[in-house]
C-alpha cells in the first residue's frame, strides 16, 4: 500500500466512522426491512451544459475503490458520491450483502422514482454509478433490472454511456453487459487521469496500471464500443506548468492508443480531497509558499488561464482533437466545490473564459479559444499569474515538487510520528526520480 492510501484514509476518517456506524446498524436489519427503508430514494441527475447529456447517477453501493473494509479513501482528487450520501451508501451496501436481487430492484427504483419508465427514444443516456462493471456495485442482476426486456428503457436510446474503471474491464464482463444493451452505439468512459503511472497511483491513488488501461481500451474497441478517456489538469500539489505538461503528455499518448474521445477535467477543490487538505492545513506553509504551491485562498486550485492554455496547446499539438474533445466538471458544481478561477474569484474574466470554453465545445470552432488565449494576456489578473509561474520555477521537477508537498502533508497529518511515514514516502519517490 502506498503512502497516499494512508493519507487519504486519514483525511476521510470522520466520514469512515459515520459510514461504519450506519453499516453496522443496517446489518442488524433483514433485507426486506432495509429495502422498504430505502425504496423512496431517487438517483441524482447531474445537469451538464448543452450539448452534453445529463448524467443519471444511480443509487448504488458507491465506489469500491474508495470503500475498503469500511474505511473510505479513494482517489486523492475525488469525493464523488460517497460525500453526498454516506449513510445511505452504507445501508445500500448492507442490502447488497444480504440480498442481491433486492439490491438490483433498489437500483432500478432509484431511476424509476426520478424518471419513470422510458417509452420513447432518447438521445445519449449516461447511466452510471462509480464503476459499472464492478461486481459489488453492478452485478448482472442490475443490468437485467435496468436494461433487460422489462427494464426501464422500453425503447433503446440512441447512445448509452457508462463510467467504468479500467481494472474492472474484461471480455466476459463486456459480453455480459452488451448482451443486455445490444451491440453498437455505446460509449465507455474510463478514468486515465494522467499517463504518468507513478503520479496516477502514488499521488492520485487511482491504483490502475498502464497495462490495465491499454488492455481496457483494446477490449472496448474489440467489443464495438467507443472509448472516452478522462484526463485531469490541476493534479493536487503540482505547479501550473507541470499540470499542463502532464496533460499534454496524456493527450499525446491517448491519441496513440486511438481513443475515440478525450474529456478534459480541470479539477475543482472539493471537501475530503488532497486539494482541500492542502488548502485547509497548508495554505500558510512557508516551505510551500516559497515554491508557489501555497498561495493563500488559491491554494489547491488551478487557474482558469492554465485550463485555456492547456487546451490551446493541445489543439496546436493535435489538430485532430476537434470533434473528439470535451470538458467535464468545469462549471457545473457551484456549491461546496470551489471552481477554477484567476487571481480574483469575482473577476469578470473568469465568467468570460467559462463562456468561451462552452461556446468552443458547442460549435467545435477553436478559433475563438485561440484568440482568447492571446487576449487574456492583457487582463490584469494575468500579471499575477505570470508572477506565480515564475515563483513556481523554484519547485523544480515534478519529482521534487511532489517530494516537498508530500513531506509537508505527512507532517501535518501525523505531527507526532511523521518520520517513518516520510521514510516510506522517500522510498516510493525513488522510482519517480529514476
Amino acid at each position: 500500500m502506498y503512502i497516499i492510501q494512508d493519507i487519504m484514509t486519514e483525511i476521510w476518517e470522520p466520514i469512515s466512522n459515520t459510514y461504519k456506524e450506519a453499516y453496522e446498524k443496517a446489518s442488524k436489519m433483514d433485507a426486506k426491512e432495509i429495502f422498504e427503508k430505502l425504496r423512496h430514494l431517487e438517483m441524482f441527475i447531474v445537469e451538464y451544459p448543452d450539448p452534453y447529456p445529463k448524467m443519471n447517477l444511480l443509487v448504488t453501493t458507491g465506489c469500491h475503490h474508495a470503500i475498503k473494509d469500511g474505511n473510505i479513501s479513494g482517489c486523492s482528487m475525488c469525493n464523488d458520491s460517497i460525500s453526498r450520501m454516506t449513510d445511505s451508501f452504507a445501508v445500500v451496501n448492507a442490502l447488497r450483502h444480504k440480498d442481491i436481487d433486492l439490491y438490483a430492484k433498489l437500483v432500478r427504483l432509484s431511476f424509476e422514482n426520478k424518471r419513470g419508465i422510458i417509452r420513447e427514444q432518447m438521445g445519449t443516456e449516461v447511466v452510471t454509478g462509480c464503476d459499472c462493471l464492478n461486481e459489488m456495485e453492478f452485478p448482472e442482476q442490475v443490468f437485467k433490472e435496468m436494461f433487460g426486456c422489462n427494464g426501464v428503457f422500453q425503447v433503446r436510446p440512441f447512445r448509452y454511456s457508462f463510467e467504468i474503471r479500467a481494472d474492472s474491464i474484461n471480455k466476459e464482463k463486456l459480453d455480459m453487459m452488451l448482451g443486455y444493451l445490444g451491440r453498437g452505439r455505446t460509449y465507455i468512459e474510463i478514468g486515465v487521469e494522467v499517463v504518468n503511472e507513478w503520479v496516477r497511483n502514488h499521488w492520485i491513488n487511482k491504483n490502475v496500471t498502464d497495462n490495465q488501461i491499454e488492455t481496457a481500451i483494446s477490449l472496448i474497441r474489440e467489443a464495438g464500443c467507443k472509448v472516452n478517456a478522462n484526463v485531469l489538469i490541476g493534479v493536487p500539489g503540482l505547479t501550473e506548468e507541470q499540470s499542463i505538461d502532464l496533460f499534454l503528455e496524456s493527450v499525446k499518448k491517448l491519441i496513440e492508443l486511438k481513443v475515440d474521445r478525450i474529456t478534459f477535467h480541470p479539477l475543482n477543490r472539493k471537501p475530503y480531497t488532497l486539494h482541500n487538505f492542502i488548502y485547509e492545513n497548508l495554505r500558510d506553509n512557508d516551505r510551500l509558499a516559497e515554491i508557489g504551491i501555497a498561495n493563500g485562498e488559491h491554494t489547491g486550485l488551478t487557474w482558469m488561464f492554465t485550463a485555456v492554455e492547456a487546451m490551446a496547446r493541445a489543439f496546436e499539438m493535435t489538430p485532430q482533437l476537434k470533434g473528439n474533445f470535451g470538458v467535464g466538471q468545469f462549471n457545473i458544481f457551484r456549491g461546496s466545490d470551489v471552481l477554477a478561477y484567476n487571481n480574483d474569484r469575482e473577476c469578470q474574466c473568469n465568467e468570460q473564459l467559462f463562456d468561451v470554453i462552452d461556446r468552443a465545445m458547442k460549435t467545435l470552432d477553436m478559433k475563438e479559444l485561440m484568440e482568447t488565449r492571446e487576449t487574456m494576456k492583457k487582463d490584469k489578473c494575468y500579471e499575477e499569474y505570470l508572477k506565480l509561474i515564475e515563483k513556481q520555477k523554484k519547485a523544480g521537477s515534478i519529482a521534487n515538487t511532489v517530494s516537498i508537498v508530500g513531506e509537508e502533508v505527512i507532517k501535518a497529518l501525523w505531527p507526532d510520528c511523521w518520520e517513518k511515514k516520510i521514510e516510506k514516502f522517500k522510498k516510493e519517490m525513488e522510482s519517480l526520480k529514476a
